[in-house]
């Protein structure tokens, strides 16, 4: 969050270290720790890694998806929609769903990119429908459902959404990510931009955020300040995500 990457792995390392091999939250750790070698550029450290986990934990649904950005990092996009199908029979999460219908789209397959993305929202709002109207304490799917129709290529919808994440949190670096992107993908510039200020108030050092917002101060005339946060966002991870691009 606050840009230091090497301190992040460094921190990480520790937690995998003082864990028992095996357990939930010893490969949670070092899948988390594969996460951070891999949004740093360094695929083989996190292949390692999350390949380790899979010895421990057999179909550890994490280190599968894990995997499968491995494979999409290298435009393997066939093992990594197999890695992630893998992911989706042990933990049908929303989530990994939408990282398969991403996954057809840079594959080039746009009728299955399309259903899937489709399903995801299909499956955020049932969830939502289902919740108990008196629950003590529901779940904010705000920021899912934006993210969700946001990739069917619903932007009314996604920023609606985004809005009201954003407004339980206004200062938040991620909620103003997810609102800027979508504004940038309308093509409303000036209001990405606004946003954009705010989602590097912590000197995040994560490669995609960095693309992210180069890429909308670009589009707002300000490549003085836009082209270098896209060179920055490269030096920290070569294989930015592919979508982002």
């Amino acid at each position: 969050i606050y840009g230091q990457n090497k301190a992040a792995i460094e921190a990480m390392n520790m937690a995998v270290a003082a864990g028992m091999p095996g357990s939930e939250t010893t490969e949670w750790a070092r899948t988390n720790l594969a996460d951070l070698y891999l949004n740093t550029g360094n695929i083989d450290s996190a292949s390692i890694l999350y390949r380790t986990s899979l010895v421990y934990r057999k179909d550890y649904p994490y280190a599968l998806m894990g995997m499968s950005k491995v494979e999409q990092s290298k435009k393997n996009y066939d093992a990594a929609i197999a890695y992630t199908k893998s992911a989706i029979q042990v933990l049908s999460e929303a989530a990994f769903v939408s990282t398969l219908a991403d996954l057809y789209e840079l594959k080039g397959d746009a009728e299955k990119a399309k259903k899937t993305h489709e399903d995801v929202v299909r499956l955020l709002e049932e969830g939502q429908s289902d919740e108990a109207s008196d629950a003590p304490v529901k779940h904010n799917v705000s920021r899912e459902l934006a993210h969700a129709y946001m990739n069917a290529g619903k932007l009314d919808k996604a920023l609606e959404y985004a809005q009201t994440d954003l407004d339980m949190r206004p200062e938040n670096i991620d909620a103003n990510e997810l609102i800027a992107w979508i504004y940038y993908l309308k093509g409303d510039a000036a209001k990405a931009k606004t946003h954009a200020d705010k989602m590097l108030a912590t000197k995040t050092n994560n490669a995609n955020t960095l693309y992210k917002a180069g890429a909308i101060y670009a589009s707002a005339g300000e490549l003085q300040k836009g082209t270098p946060l896209m060179n920055d966002a490269l030096a920290v991870n070569q294989y930015v995500d592919q979508k982002v691009i």
